[in-house]
């Protein structure tokens, strides 16, 4: 929990103005509007959110701080806190996506994908071999389960941030080689160089340019590949060191 903690730690005090908690895509307003995938917990725990309906006008880092707990719903909206807080004018960010970077930083090695993303059929082509670990495997796919034991293999890993909402982030990068390229991706990305430190070598997230279409989207359960009003950039290491 130790990059969890890191990542609280670097938010910058402001008020939550927002809290949307969506089928597919969790948001909070503070500082500016950050996004989380909405992880839930099993329908039949009964389980909520914590404090729901008293969020709005807490300072943000009090809903950063729900990042580190076991409740999903609340690791969401603690994500989306976090990412509230991104430094745009701080910060080198480039336009693009993860698919051409894995492809520009990786073609002909072995990729590592923990998450089957829609993307895989389009890239499957352009390395050695590709290993897609999932909870819920698909045709094609290894099991979660074989993580530790195959994901040395990969020379380039594409790693979904959800990994940072369910706790299972230092798991999975202590099972990465020492010399392999990290990709984290996904609506819950956290653009902070604080990942840098914990192995990550680049960051594939998105800012929210226009606020009222992704939220007016997001309330109308849009899945996060079909939103409008975000804008995808990365942040590179290299960049940034």
């Amino acid at each position: 929990m130790e990059c969890i903690d890191q990542l609280i730690a670097s938010v910058r005090p402001g008020t939550v103005s927002e809290v949307l908690v969506g089928c597919f895509t969790t948001c909070v307003t503070a500082n500016d509007t950050g996004l989380a995938s909405t992880l839930k917990p099993a329908a039949h725990s009964g389980t909520g959110l914590p404090d729901a309906g008293n969020l709005a006008g807490q300072d943000v880092r009090q809903l950063a701080a729900y990042a580190s707990r076991d409740n999903l719903l609340a690791a969401s909206v603690g994500i989306a806190a976090i990412n509230s807080d991104v430094r745009k004018a701080e910060l080198p960010f480039r336009n693009g996506n993860a698919r051409e970077l894995l492809v520009e930083k990786g073609a002909g090695t072995t990729l590592g994908m923990i998450g089957h993303f829609p993307f895989v059929a389009r890239v499957r082509e352009q390395f050695r071999d590709t290993l897609v670990f999932e909870l819920d495997p698909q045709a094609g796919d290894l099991d979660a389960s074989q993580i530790q034991d195959r994901l040395g293999e990969a020379d380039i890993v594409a790693l979904t941030a959800t990994t940072l909402i369910n706790h299972t982030f230092d798991q999975v990068m202590a099972a990465v080689r020492e010399d392999a390229c990290v990709v984290m991706l996904g609506p819950s990305t956290p653009l902070n160089p604080v990942l840098f430190d914990f192995g990550v070598d680049a960051l594939c997230g998105s800012l929210v340019v226009e606020r009222n279409r992704a939220f007016e989207m997001i309330r109308q359960a849009a899945p996060f590949r079909c939103l409008e009003g975000i804008e995808h950039v990365m942040l590179l290491k290299e960049d940034v060191r």
